[in-house]
């Protein structure tokens, strides 16, 4: 059989490769479903090989859907090459891909969104939605209270501003500390663009707020003042939160110049405000963080289960598919050795040779298929014996037959004519195979005749009958030709004709000189 299919090594290594890719590809999916299945029942485990399981989803998942594409690739080459079976095998891989991947990807569309609902149910929405909603109060309160110091922190630097030339340091602090009490801030800082302190509303050294860096000082005038928040220890080891303003003061100094005259330059000067958020709120924002923070670990086992099980079942479609290409490249090859030995056969019975060729036993319709073949082409050589055999045994009767006989087709073109015709005529009749004997000019009253002769019966069948398909078995007349040969004297020949329609495109003539 090889000899015949023409199987080689490498072939039987390829035949051998793909169930083997396939049946590795099972196990990796199954030991991947089992890894599923135990890390949904154990958290620990899941938490803790959640990252390589779900790498391996991956991988597994690419490696299947190159292969696929490899498949593919082969296909198409095996097409553009002509290989037989090609057709027979893209065929099958569609169909069964189609039988495969439409009803996973239906299974895969319910499967998803059944996973999401699901698990969604394993979380009380409403309390995340609440824990949502209290993170983003105490955000919006935190950012509240940095607008509300920048703010006051612009008012006083107005009122530093319109404090007249030569008002004192304490009469200017002392305003200051007035506004401070008004507005509830902990700590108000007057620095020069040096960044040494001029006055402070702390009267601890040791307890005020140090000078930002230049950089921030910098940023502050560019932005007409900026907000910090901090997060902060309290006493009790209690986590707090402090608000910080940096707002610019520019005044309009009077310096004299060496005419006598004066102008006017900045006088550049920042103020630093300090505020700390009050305990019980700054302890109520902290409890909310830490509840959404510990609430989002949670959580997370609820994302990465959904994406494992998405991941696998993504992997089960690739899987299919995988598997409908393979074992219709299997199919397709079982199905295309019998065709292919068809397919020589037919080539070898189009160049005439009818000898028995090698048979597969399939034990199915196939097999039966190359055994009616070869009983076929034994028939077909019987066949060809016989109409041999007759052809031989005709050609020996008309060769000795002393009546002439001629073949014509629907246009009177000559087709055969045994040598009795030529010898009666006097004319190489094989000559003119093919044509129409008015190639001979003195064979053109004898060609008239045939062809009056033949419509006559033409016109006696529809005078008769009226159908025009049925003809006369045999029409018959003498036709008086001039003597064509040295036997004959210059009285001519007198032929007896006899005429019928072969079949729908011969016709036939029978004649003897009587």
């Amino acid at each position: 059989m090889s000899s015949v299919f023409g199987v080689n090594s490498k072939d039987f290594i390829k035949r051998r490769a793909l169930p083997l890719v396939t049946l590795l590809s099972g196990l990796i999916a199954l030991i991947l479903l089992l890894l599923l299945s135990t890390a949904t029942s154990n958290t620990d485990f899941f938490d803790q090989y959640f990252i390589w399981l779900y790498a391996a989803n991956i991988v597994v998942g690419i490696l299947l859907l190159l292969t696929i594409i490899i498949l593919v690739v082969v296909i198409s080459i095996r097409w553009r090459k002509g290989r037989f079976g090609t057709r027979l095998i893209a065929k099958l891989a569609m169909i069964f891909a189609l039988v495969g991947v439409v009803p996973g990807v239906i299974l895969y569309s319910v499967s998803w969104q059944f996973v999401s609902k699901s698990i969604e149910t394993w979380f009380d929405v409403k309390v995340e939605s609440a824990l949502n909603s209290g993170l983003e109060l105490g955000r919006v309160t935190l950012r509240i209270a940095q607008e509300e110091i920048l703010a006051e922190g612009k008012f006083i630097a107005e009122q530093v501003i319109q404090v007249p030339p030569g008002t004192s340091s304490e009469q200017v602090g002392s305003m200051i500390v007035k506004i401070r009490n008004q507005f509830g801030i902990q700590e108000v800082s007057l620095f020069n663009m040096q960044r040494i302190l001029i006055l402070s509303t702390e009267s601890r050294p040791k307890q005020f707020f140090p000078a930002p860096s230049a950089e921030v000082v910098e940023d502050a005038f560019k932005k007409n003042g900026i907000t910090f928040l901090d997060e902060i220890e309290l006493a009790k080891g209690q986590p707090g939160y402090r608000v910080r303003a940096i707002v610019p003061i520019v005044r309009q100094k009077a310096v004299p110049t060496k005419t006598g005259s004066t102008r006017y330059v900045d006088d550049k000067y920042f103020l630093q405000l300090v505020r700390f958020i009050p305990e019980p709120l700054a302890k109520n924002i902290y409890a909310v963080e830490s509840a959404y923070s510990e609430y989002q670990e949670k959580a997370l086992g609820r994302v990465g289960l959904r994406k494992m099980y998405i991941g696998t079942l993504t992997l089960t479609l690739f899987f299919a598919l995988f598997v409908a290409v393979t074992l219709a490249l299997l199919l397709g090859r079982q199905l295309a050795q019998p065709l292919l030995m068809l397919l020589r056969g037919t080539q070898a019975v189009a160049q005439g040779d009818l000898s028995p060729k090698p048979e597969l036993d399939t034990g199915d319709e196939l097999g039966m298929l190359t055994r009616q073949f070869n009983m076929m082409t034994k028939q077909l050589s019987d066949a060809r014996d016989s109409l041999q055999e007759s052809k031989s045994f005709l050609e020996t009767v008309l060769g000795n037959l002393t009546a002439g006989v001629c073949i014509f087709d629907n246009n009177f073109n000559l087709a055969s004519s045994n040598p009795g015709a030529a010898k009666i005529l006097g004319r190489d009749l094989l000559a003119i195979t093919g044509k129409p004997l008015t190639t001979i000019p003195e064979l053109i009253e004898f060609d008239s005749a045939v062809r009056e002769g033949f419509a006559t019966q033409n016109l006696i069948t529809s005078a008769k009958t009226g159908e025009v398909n049925k003809l006369e078995p045999v029409w018959q007349k003498q036709i008086q030709i001039n003597p064509v040969n040295e036997y004959e004297n210059d009285l001519g020949s007198t032929l007896f004709v006899r005429g019928t329609q072969l079949s729908t495109s011969l016709k036939m003539i029978v004649f003897d000189d009587i």
